[in-house]
């Protein structure tokens, strides 16, 4: 739905800027976001913190391969 760049250091709590995880908590309300992809692996601690933020699933990169990888079995 939509796409947030990084062009300051991040804060380690969130992997992203605090005014960043803001602005992505702002456009998950406007848009109706039932849950956030991250391109890049997010730790446990980050991901909490930006679901507790936002209010929905946040997805890392390797959440992305388990959901596809769960997808294949149930089909298979």
């Amino acid at each position: 739905v939509g796409t947030l760049k990084q062009v300051k250091k991040p804060n380690p709590a969130y992997y992203i800027g605090k005014g960043k995880a803001e602005e992505l908590a702002e456009l998950v309300k406007s848009t109706g976001a039932e849950r956030v992809i991250f391109g890049n692996a997010l730790k446990p601690s980050q991901a909490f913190k930006l679901e507790t933020l936002t209010g929905v699933e946040i997805i890392d990169r390797w959440g992305v391969s388990g959901v596809v990888n769960l997808q294949i079995l149930e089909r298979g």
